[in-house]
């Protein structure tokens, strides 16, 4: 199975289970990877169709899926570092357990992390952490709250 595809079922799986920390992490690393796969729009490509523009995606070599898997978790690692660094070690260790579920793809034959072996991070309300710092999850358990959104 393609890294790709155990992204997609681990994702399924991970909503199942109302593991939202997870749910985020796999999210952006699919994310991360549909972006890679976006081409240029050159003269020759038309820029909207009925509102959309549909053109061939770049293809992707398992190689270049997890550079990416990699960058992101490098990129986790580093944004823990800073908050430690800034004294929110709570924030810091969210990016890490976040890191180390990213790094769960990158072992040669690993399926990816999984409920229950440290991939996860149970059922709590998760900050999700951007460039533009910490935006609080809207989501617990995979399911909305009351009053919320």
């Amino acid at each position: 199975m393609s890294l790709l595809a155990r992204l997609k079922t681990d994702l399924g799986a991970a909503r199942r289970e109302g593991d939202a920390a997870r749910v985020a992490v796999i999210r952006t690393l699919m994310a991360a990877i549909a972006n890679a796969g976006a081409v240029e729009l050159g003269p020759s490509h038309p820029r909207e169709v009925q509102g959309w523009a549909e053109v061939p995606r770049r293809a992707l070599s398992a190689e270049d899926i997890l550079r990416i898997v990699r960058r992101e978790a490098d990129e986790l690692r580093a944004a823990a570092a800073e908050y430690e660094g800034r004294g929110a070690p709570q924030e810091a260790a969210r990016l890490r357990r976040s890191a180390d579920c990213a790094e769960g793809y990158l072992a040669p034959g690993v399926a990816g992390p999984r409920a229950g072996t440290g991939g996860g991070h149970g059922r709590q309300r998760v900050a999700v952490e951007f460039a533009a710092g910490p935006q609080l999850h809207p989501f617990e358990g995979g399911r909305r709250q009351r009053g919320e959104g």
